[in-house]
């Protein structure tokens, strides 16, 4: 059930699961302990419906998470802990409330204890986020001081490549927590825009332009009859439902494009029917 959760991204169900199998656990803890290794399976199975439900839970316990279990987080397979965390932001209705809850983070994160990278002289992720403010600086569009702080890392064989990637996502949600959410590289909706007549999504500051579906084109195909000599061409246009459903696979469910285009088959289908 719970990976059927995740694979969908049901925050919802994730959420009312959670609430019954942390009671569950906390009612037969002294029958887990019997069953060698069934404790861990079910914390691990709690921390893993947290995460997905992540947008919907407490601050308290988002900040918890991000204290104590952030490299967890971050070396799931198909989970975008950035984007769950800007969820939880755009659920928080007061923009005041945003900056405070995005200080909030940045102090947790500072706080944590995690080893992030085993074989190098720097360990733990708090003392990482020290040594790139020191070199990078609070300054958030520094972007040439990342780059080579970034390139050093790289070429470090202390660093493995996954240690790196997590590395990049944890000075990423650092830098978006310090931009304040009342200026707009730095506001976390989305939103469509039109302007001179094409579709773009104002994001992070940005007018980023939505690919445009090319029009079906007619293919002629010509064909001989058997025993004649005269040709005749047959038209053949491809469905642009088709086409709209490949466009649609390019992007993600919970993005401003997919629901737009999804939106655009529906109303083909009712014209259809």
């Amino acid at each position: 059930m719970v990976d059927k959760i995740v694979i969908q991204d049901e925050q919802n169900k994730a959420f009312k699961l959670l609430k019954i199998l942390n009671q569950a656990v906390n009612d037969y803890q002294a029958d887990l302990k019997l069953v060698p290794g069934a404790t861990d399976f079910y914390e691990d199975r709690l921390l893993i419906l947290e995460l997905v439900c992540l947008p919907i839970l407490e601050d308290k316990n988002v900040l918890s998470l991000i204290k104590n279990n952030l490299l967890y987080s971050l070396s799931l397979s198909d989970y975008n802990f950035f984007k769950k965390i800007e969820a939880k932001l755009v659920n928080i209705d007061i923009v005041e409330d945003r900056n405070e809850f995005k200080e909030s983070i940045k102090r947790v994160l500072l706080e944590n204890n995690e080893v992030i990278t085993p074989n190098y002289n720097i360990k733990f992720i708090k003392d990482w986020l020290k040594d790139y403010i020191s070199q990078i600086g609070l300054e958030t569009n520094n972007d040439l001081a990342k780059a080579q702080y970034m390139t050093k890392l790289k070429d470090n064989k202390k660093i493995s490549k996954s240690e790196y990637e997590k590395l990049i996502t944890l000075f990423k949600l650092y830098d978006q927590m310090n931009i304040p959410s009342n200026i707009p590289q730095g506001f976390e909706e989305e939103m469509p825009v039109v302007k001179n007549g094409k579709l773009y999504i104002f994001r992070k500051g940005i007018l980023e332009p939505v690919p445009e579906i090319e029009k079906p084109v007619v293919n002629k195909i010509a064909s001989v009859e058997t025993g004649e000599t005269r040709k005749k061409q047959v038209d053949s246009t491809p469905d642009p439902l088709q086409d709209l459903q490949e466009t649609l696979n390019k992007y993600q469910p919970n993005s401003l494009e997919y629901k737009a285009i999804q939106q655009e088959i529906e109303r083909l289908k009712k014209i259809k029917k």
